[in-house]
């Protein structure tokens, strides 16, 4: 078993569950750098002037990928869903394709790739560092993330309603409704109550 992650997230598993897979990669914070610092490209080859928005991450990974292996086949899944129960088991809702192929040209080891071929994927991963290199787990990160995902589902399932009324020629009113108003203003109270806030 072959594990890709960030090192944070591997971080979070139990020793139990990291040592149910063979090998630990994370993402090389090297090999990921800014492209532009190994540009090549000739002066007379023209190249993308477009704008890059700055507001936009880049960095780091986000990737859904699964390749799982059966005798001399192979079946790839790739979509949303998180390696976690609620994505597979729960009531998520996910999108997945499914590609299936012969391991011989398409499993894990042709994934990865070759040590010594500089554009191979293993290029880009180095080892899981050892335990006594672990990053601390944000508790406030994730107590934020926890809130924001409560958030996000309760603005789903809160059939909200936005009115427009006109108050003269070229003014309106926005009245936004909805039948849950109060139990999210109990929830978010208590929520900043219990978060620690430096």
């Amino acid at each position: 078993h072959v594990l890709i992650s960030s090192v944070g997230s591997i971080d979070e598993l139990s020793e139990f569950g990291r040592n149910r897979f063979g090998k630990l990669y994370v993402l090389d914070d090297l090999a990921s750098g800014d492209p532009e610092d190994g540009d090549t490209l000739d002066d007379d080859n023209e190249k993308d002037e477009s704008p890059i928005r700055s507001d936009i991450e880049l960095s780091g990974l986000h990737a859904k990928f699964f390749a799982m292996e059966s005798g001399w086949d192979v079946k790839w899944l790739l979509g949303s869903a998180n390696a976690t129960d609620a994505a597979f088991r729960g009531h998520n809702v996910e999108f997945m394709v499914e590609l299936k192929g012969k391991k011989s040209r398409f499993g894990i080891d042709k994934i990865l790739g070759d040590e010594e071929d500089d554009f191979s994927l293993l290029a880009l991963l180095r080892p899981y560092p050892e335990p006594e290199e672990r990053t601390e787990i944000d508790a406030a990160k994730v107590n934020a993330e926890n809130l924001a995902e409560h958030v996000r589902k309760w603005l789903i399932e809160s059939e909200l309603n936005l009115e427009v009324h006109g108050s003269s020629e070229s003014q309106f009113d926005l009245e936004l409704s909805g039948a849950r108003w109060l139990r999210l203003s109990l929830y978010l109270s208590s929520a900043i109550l219990a978060t620690k806030w430096d």
